[in-house]
């Protein structure tokens, strides 16, 4: 059905009321009737059209419909939805675009304790039993891989969250001698950075698999997508930049020194203390 709707009048539409109300009003003075003596009969019939075609003009204006080129354009409900390249998307389920993705700058953003964690449910998507070490002292060993249901692992992890400096050959060497000690055949060495040349030249011959951040994150991007996004979950979930106390197992808090080489300067400390007095540089960049 079409629209109807009022039109502020033009000056002609004006045009035949004003005549037919000056007509109108020269018929009722008896000046006019004196001048035009003969025209009288002529002036009152054009008072008598004036009227009627003031009254028809009113309803006319009233009752006319709008043509559907000046009909007012409605004004649109903002939509729920909008319409992409691949169908219709929901506004409400749209990816959050502040969520870290997988990149070096998230590896280096993990503390040492989560990055373990991603470590560890990126072996179980290999296919391992993975199984992290307790809070303390880990004897140089962080995660162990497990098969077929064996009692003894079949490999052994070291993880170093260290992107200020590459890691070099002597905690390499390390790890080989708990694999020795332990009689463990195959270790992995993960960093979130790099390792220096030195390191790779001596883990060489040896079976130790020596996965720099840059490694990692190629090899997490070969795993499905369900897997990929499985592991970001585990890595951002909740605080994720923070330290943990590797004595305490909780999160530490920032301080300031208050007195000798390095007072004024911040960094993380357990917030145990004094009872635990593990404390950790904080980064300046």
């Amino acid at each position: 059905m079409g629209r109807y709707r009022r039109k502020d009048p033009d000056w002609i539409d004006l045009i035949p009321p004003i005549g037919g109300l000056i007509a109108l009003g020269l018929f009722f003075s008896p000046v006019f009737r004196q001048l035009l003596g003969a025209l009288f009969f002529l002036v009152m019939v054009l008072g008598v059209l004036g009227v009627v075609g003031l009254i028809a003009w009113a309803i006319w204006r009233h009752t006319r419909k709008q043509p559907e080129s000046e009909a007012p354009t409605p004004v649109a409900t903002p939509p729920a939805t909008y319409r992409a390249a691949s169908g219709r998307v929901n506004l409400m389920n749209r990816p959050d675009e502040s969520r870290p993705t997988w990149s070096q700058e998230l590896l280096s953003e993990l503390e040492w304790k989560r990055f373990e964690d991603v470590v560890a449910a990126y072996s179980m998507e290999l296919g391992y039993e993975a199984r992290t070490t307790r809070i303390g002292a880990d004897g140089g060993v962080d995660v162990q891989l497990f098969q077929n249901g064996q009692s003894n692992p079949v490999m052994i992890i070291q993880c170093k969250a260290w992107d200020a400096y590459k890691v070099g050959v002597k905690p390499v060497r390390e790890l080989f001698g708990v694999m020795a000690a332990d009689k463990v055949a195959n270790g992995a060495f993960f960093t979130t950075g790099e390792f220096t040349a030195e390191a790779e030249e001596w883990a060489r011959e040896k079976t130790i698999d020596l996965v720099s951040g840059r490694e990692f994150l190629a090899r997490i991007r070969q795993l499905p997508a369900a897997a990929q996004e499985k592991l970001l979950t585990i890595a951002t979930e909740g605080d994720y930049t923070t330290p943990t106390c590797p004595s305490c197992g909780v999160k530490m808090v920032q301080r300031t020194a208050s007195k000798g080489r390095s007072e004024g300067s911040n960094f993380w400390g357990c917030r145990n203390y004094p009872r635990c007095r593990q404390t950790f540089r904080m980064s300046m960049d």
